[in-house]
C-alpha cells in the first residue's frame, strides 16, 4: 500500500511540469491531508462497527463468529449492497 502511494506521488510529481496536469497535482497536494484523514476515520469506524457486530451477534450467526469473517462480510456488503444471511431480520440486534 505504501509502495502504491509512493508510485502515485512520484507520477503526479513528474507530471506537474505540464500545465494541464499541474492542476491535478496541485489538487492532490491540497487534498492529501483530507484524503489521509478520511482513510483513517473510515477505517476506524469500519473496524469498530465490525467489532460491534461480532460481539453483539457472533454467537447466533456463522458469518459473524470471528472478527475477520465479520470484516469480510462487512466489506462484501459495502461493495455489493446485499446481505444474504438467512433469518437476520428476526434477531433483535441486527434487525435495526
Amino acid at each position: 500500500m505504501l509502495l502504491m502511494y509512493l508510485l502515485i506521488w512520484r507520477i503526479i510529481k513528474c507530471l506537474a511540469g505540464y500545465p494541464m496536469v499541474a492542476v491535478l497535482s496541485s489538487t492532490w497536494y491540497t487534498a492529501r491531508d483530507d484524503i489521509i484523514h478520511f482513510g483513517i476515520t473510515f477505517s476506524t469506524i469500519f473496524v469498530f462497527m465490525s467489532l460491534i457486530g461480532h460481539y453483539a451477534a457472533g454467537e447466533d450467526f456463522e458469518h459473524l463468529r470471528t472478527v475477520w469473517s465479520t470484516l469480510v462480510l462487512q466489506f462484501e456488503i459495502l461493495w455489493s449492497g446485499e446481505w444474504d444471511i438467512p433469518n437476520w431480520s428476526s434477531h433483535p440486534v441486527v434487525s435495526l
